[in-house]
């Protein structure tokens, strides 16, 4: 799974944003919270489902079954909006 060429995550206030640098790649704006923030990143960094979840187990402090849960939240969600490249 990868996270589309020309988005990138910034940072306004407290709200995450992904955007993107062509429109053509993908046109309009995503908020995320942090920890959507964090999971776009270690997407976008290629890092594997089992990585992505020992990691959200680790920072967030919760049970394998709960961040396998919601990782896959989130790839739906990044699905949905055009967002992954290939899974």
């Amino acid at each position: 799974m990868k996270i589309k060429a020309g988005l990138s995550l910034n940072v306004m206030g407290d709200e995450f944003v992904v955007v993107a640098d062509d429109p053509e790649v993908f046109r309009g704006m995503i908020k995320l919270n942090k920890s959507g923030a964090f999971v776009f990143e270690l997407i976008q960094a290629e890092t594997s489902k089992k990585d992505i979840i020992d990691k959200i187990v680790k920072k967030y402090d919760i049970d394998e079954k709960t961040a396998s849960d919601d990782l896959i939240e989130y790839i739906e969600t990044f699905k949905a909006a055009g967002l992954i490249e290939n899974e």
